[in-house]
């Protein structure tokens, strides 16, 4: 049976103190994946020389970051990117003399209505900072998600269906809006801003963590889209940083609204009928071994949320997905006449 390591190797510790030299957005607005991607290579039994090779691989595209001399308290930086590396400061600073729970619940409640945040990589990367009990990438956490604060609206009226059966109303709403090209944050602002969106129910009643895991989950096991791949690795993000939430039940409103969102942005024909996923899957140590030798960031974090999630809600779609992902087959387990494309 496999399983993934409770605790960080020394090299990964290593790596991800030197990785804290790079600003958190590179090139045209992407977001630095590394320091997530070394702590998945990591739980998912690399090697030390597997660590530094990927490291090595990373660190051209990535840009160097200036260090500040002054703190920037959070409030005076929300939605400002050049103010990352102050707050960054500010939250180190805070960490030490408060410890890491009082600032997260102090911060969380003013974040959690910014969630799309560098297309949702600064709740991700604050996410895996709190698994790994690792201060320092906390404070890059949360000063990149105060830095990209992106605010979708609030979170929409209540309404008595389900979470699939709201997205796939929406989406009929909105099947003929001009979508738009660029960052998954950008095409988010968009859909958020559609009219027809924004007068729209949107809330089911009834809503739990689990509920929104499992629309993630199918939506992606169904469609095989890339922005539906965040929306998986955001919920296992979310489901670390829950117990934090001062209001967990507004945190888990604004949560569903960035992932609906973001569904909705990605163009994935959610009215229609869904394709369905077959249960045809490899072994998670087979599944493991291939992400950990994959140079794709994404291929990596998908496989290590998938079994983190499959680990929490027994759902075979995660293990189906991971084994599409890691390249068992271009649609492994799914019809050619069913590919969600």
């Amino acid at each position: 049976m496999f399983v993934v390591r409770t605790e960080l190797s020394e090299t990964c510790k290593d790596l991800l103190v030197q990785a804290t030299d790079f600003h958190p957005i590179y090139g045209d607005g992407f977001a630095d994946h590394l320091p997530m991607a070394l702590v998945a290579l990591d739980r998912l039994g690399a090697s030390s020389a597997r660590l530094h090779a990927f490291y090595r691989a990373s660190i051209p595209s990535l840009v160097r970051l200036e260090f500040a001399n002054q703190p920037l308290y959070p409030s005076d930086a929300m939605g400002d990117p050049s103010g990352f590396a102050s707050v960054r400061l500010y939250f180190q600073r805070a960490i030490v003399e408060d410890g890491p729970e009082l600032v997260l619940r102090r911060w969380l409640p003013e974040l959690v209505p910014g969630i799309a945040a560098a297309s949702l990589h600064g709740l991700i990367r604050l996410g895996y900072a709190i698994a790994t009990s690792n201060n320092a990438e906390m404070a890059s956490g949360l000063a990149l998600w105060t830095t990209a604060f992106t605010s979708l609206g609030p979170p929409g009226l209540l309404v008595d269906e389900a979470p699939k059966d709201v997205a796939k109303r929406i989406s009929q709403l909105i099947a003929d809006a001009p979508g738009m090209p660029g960052l998954i944050a950008d095409r988010m602002i968009h859909t958020a801003a559609l009219p027809s969106l924004q007068s729209s129910k949107s809330q089911p009643k009834q809503l739990e963590l689990a509920d929104i895991a499992d629309f993630a989950i199918s939506a992606y096991a169904s469609f095989d889209d890339f922005t539906l791949l965040h929306a998986v690795t955001a919920t296992h993000a979310f489901r670390v940083i829950l117990p934090y939430a001062a209001d967990s039940t507004v945190a888990l409103r604004y949560f569903w609204r960035s992932i609906l969102i973001a569904a909705l942005s990605s163009g994935v024909p959610l009215h229609r009928d869904w394709p369905r996923a077959h249960h045809d899957r490899q072994s998670w140590t087979d599944i493991a071994a291939r992400a950990v030798e994959s140079d794709d960031e994404h291929v990596i974090k998908l496989v290590y949320s998938a079994f983190s999630e499959s680990e929490k809600y027994s759902n075979p779609l995660y293990q189906f997905a991971a084994t599409r992902q890691a390249g068992f087959g271009t649609n492994a387990g799914l019809p050619d006449e069913q590919v969600g494309r």
